[in-house]
């Protein structure tokens, strides 16, 4: 079973294998860093729930699916809202808290758009495997 979620990792575009191992997983796992900031904890749960239920799809499905998109829409879209204020109050925050405030709001964002597109996608029928 392993062995096939990791071919369906392999077989995703280079760019999206990049994207998930340099960009969108650590910047989501890393708010277990910021646990004491405002919103810290709400943050990095908001985050870990947009993965977690990932990996139990990637077990049932036995490989990776547009399907995975739906759970980023549901926790990073509520995400995005309480990160969204501490952006316009930065100025406030720690400044490494706030670098990574930044960081994860343009991250998710990103990912938010490809999510949308590829939750669509899935419901209109278009269930090809990676």
């Amino acid at each position: 079973m392993l062995e096939e979620i990791w071919q369906s990792f392999w077989r995703l575009p280079v760019w999206v294998r990049v994207w998930i191992v340099f960009a969108l997983g650590p910047a989501n796992l890393a708010s277990v860093f910021f646990l004491d900031q405002p919103m810290g904890s709400v943050i990095a749960m908001l985050a870990y729930c947009g993965i977690a239920p990932n990996f139990v799809l990637a077990f049932v499905l036995r490989g990776l699916s547009r399907l995975m998109a739906l759970s980023h829409i549901l926790f990073w879209s509520p995400l995005m809202l309480i990160l969204a204020p501490l952006l316009a109050y930065s100025h406030e925050l720690v400044p490494a808290y706030a670098t990574y405030v930044t960081v994860l709001f343009v991250v998710n964002a990103v990912s938010l758009g490809f999510d949308f597109r590829d939750t669509y996608r899935w419901f209109r029928g278009d269930r090809a495997e990676f």
